[in-house]
């Protein structure tokens, strides 16, 4: 093998890893990435995050998917949030998870934010985007 050849072809290659490797580790364009968790307060018919309340669990992961959380703090807000609790624990399962019930009447709970993003007018039980059946399903696989 002629080495005036393959130097370059070499250097190339190598080249080519590392722009490949240099865009695999920085994942998705546009997604910003935390070193820290983030924390996602739970209601009987809906979910606050960073200050902002949704009424969807659709419209909630995709805007956990642009923050890339190491992991997620669940705190449920007394008894009744049960359904939203369980359907967000099944959504977020591959991200590490802290799952917190808190009694309603805590100051973590007292959130007076509104709905800012408010889902088409449906007569369906709050939050939307929750499967119950898919939500059941993975709970019984869980449990014995």
């Amino acid at each position: 093998m002629d080495w005036n050849l393959t130097a370059p072809r070499l250097i190339q290659t190598v080249a080519a890893g590392a722009l490949t490797l240099a865009l695999v580790s920085t994942g998705p364009v546009g997604a910003q990435t935390s070193s820290a968790g983030i924390r996602i307060a739970v209601f009987a018919d809906h979910y606050v995050m960073a200050g902002r309340a949704y009424d969807d669990l659709n419209v909630l992961e995709r805007k956990v998917a642009t923050v890339v959380p190491k992991a997620i703090r669940l705190e449920a807000c007394g008894a009744r949030a049960t359904r939203a609790l369980l359907a967000a624990a099944h959504r977020f399962h591959r991200i590490p998870l802290q799952l917190r019930v808190l009694d309603a009447a805590e100051p973590a709970c007292s959130s007076t934010v509104p709905v800012a993003i408010r889902a088409a007018m449906r007569n369906e039980q709050r939050p939307l985007g929750i499967d119950d059946a898919a939500v059941a399903r993975y709970w019984r696989t869980l449990t014995p």
